[in-house]
């Protein structure tokens, strides 16, 4: 019985050792190792995974530091910034609530520092680690926006925004901190690096009006996109009356030359009729003044309801009385009707239809 006792207690303590006794580093972590509380030795996973030994516990212990990308939300703070009146041009404080996320990790060990015993002398847990950065980041930032228009937060043109290099100051903006008359200016990233943690990026989520000043914040964006829209109208309405006086213009332009132009090729015309009538008039004197009454008796009795009665003597009848010779084909010719039928006619018509003098 008493060799069984020895026995179990025996493989109990060879258990306990195969337990305690080996350390498994991974490569996304640290390894600190202490002993009695005095840090003996790191492993760091980028370098040194796999297997390594310590004394068996509580002589030596093993603090596992994770060195991957850490990320938390700074809780939602109010704080103040500064905004133009659009009427009066004076500044005056707005509040506003703005969600920051932030970025971190471990250092990475140079040949000077060993960042996990920074760590571990200044936090010991990632958790106390983030309360630091979260106080600190959210002091910065009320230093950081204290200095910020409205505008430089939100506008339509890129090139006024400030918003990432607000961020950039709170990050690397060097400050004193107040608890030495000789303290050396340091950025929070500098801070930050020298309990061992790599502050990565700050990251605005997003920002807002409190909600207790939300509908009247509302109600002014609305009043003041109004009158901007009222404005834009008004240049609109006067950029569209010079549009149309100029296009009047450019029209009674237009019309004025298209009359002149008018005018111009119609005294050509008439005066190239006029040329060509002189010219046939030269030529053939009594063929002109024949074809001129024949236009005239097309004008009169062009119309079949037209009926004249005129004496034999008159003007008009001249040509009838006195028929021209028409030429027919080569060798032959005819000649018209006597005028004395034609007169018979005549006076027929006159008596069977109305008259018209």
């Amino acid at each position: 019985m008493r060799r069984w006792l020895v026995g179990t207690l025996v493989v109990l303590v060879m258990l306990w050792l195969l337990w305690s006794c080996p350390i498994f580093v991974d490569q996304a972590e640290y390894a600190y190792v202490t002993q009695f509380g005095k840090h003996v030795a790191t492993y760091d996973g980028q370098t040194d995974a796999g297997l390594h030994w310590k004394a068996p516990w509580p002589i030596q212990s093993v603090i596992r530091l994770d060195r991957r990308l850490q990320v938390f939300d700074v809780p939602t703070q109010e704080l103040l910034i500064r905004d133009r009146d659009t009427q009066s041009g004076s500044e005056k404080p707005l509040p506003l609530t703005f969600d920051v996320y932030v970025c971190w990790r471990l250092a990475d060990p140079t040949e000077s520092t060993d960042p996990a015993d920074q760590f571990v002398r200044s936090f010991g847990t990632l958790e106390r680690a983030q309360d630091f950065l979260r106080s600190q980041i959210i002091s910065r930032l009320k230093v950081e926006l204290s200095d910020v228009l409205l505008g430089q937060l939100v506008n339509i043109d890129s090139t006024k925004l400030r918003t990432q290099q607000m961020l950039k100051q709170v990050k690397d903006r060097p400050y004193v901190r107040g608890t030495g008359p000789e303290e050396k200016p340091l950025s929070l990233a500098q801070r930050a690096s020298h309990v061992g943690i790599d502050l990565v990026d700050i990251r605005l989520r997003r920002f807002n009006h409190p909600i207790q000043v939300r509908d009247e914040i509302f109600a002014k964006i609305r009043e003041d996109r109004k009158r901007e829209a009222n404005t834009y109208r008004l240049q609109g309405e006067v950029e569209a009356a010079r549009i149309r006086a100029e296009g009047e213009l450019e029209a009674r332009k237009i019309r004025s030359e298209a009359e002149a132009e008018k005018i111009r090729l119609e005294g050509r015309a008439r005066a190239e009729a006029t040329r060509i009538l002189n010219d046939a008039h030269k030529e053939a004197p009594d063929f002109y003044r024949t074809v001129r009454m024949l236009e005239s008796y097309k004008q009169m009795f062009g119309d079949d309801k037209t009926q004249l009665i005129l004496s034999l003597d008159h003007p008009l009848l001249s040509l009838l009385k006195e028929l021209p010779r028409v030429q027919g084909s080569p060798g032959t010719s005819k000649v018209g009707p006597p005028a004395t039928e034609l007169q018979g006619a005549a006076n027929k018509q006159s008596i069977s239809g109305g008259t018209k003098e």
